[in-house]
């Protein structure tokens, strides 16, 4: 699949449609992260957040 394109495509209407702030910003700051990956579920993506693994006892 092509999330690549998808994800270029969104950012860019998403950068006409509301300007970030100035400087040299990646996509996390420059966008909401889950609304952004949320455009990739008609796609067929999905995604979720996992708590790290808890480490084992000394």
């Amino acid at each position: 699949m092509a999330s690549t394109a998808v994800i270029a495509a969104e950012s860019a209407r998403r950068l006409l449609a509301q300007p970030p702030r100035p400087g040299v910003l990646n996509p996390a700051q420059a966008f909401d992260t889950a609304d952004l990956l949320d455009t990739l579920i008609p796609h067929g993506y999905s995604w979720n957040v996992e708590a790290p693994a808890e480490p084992p006892a000394a």
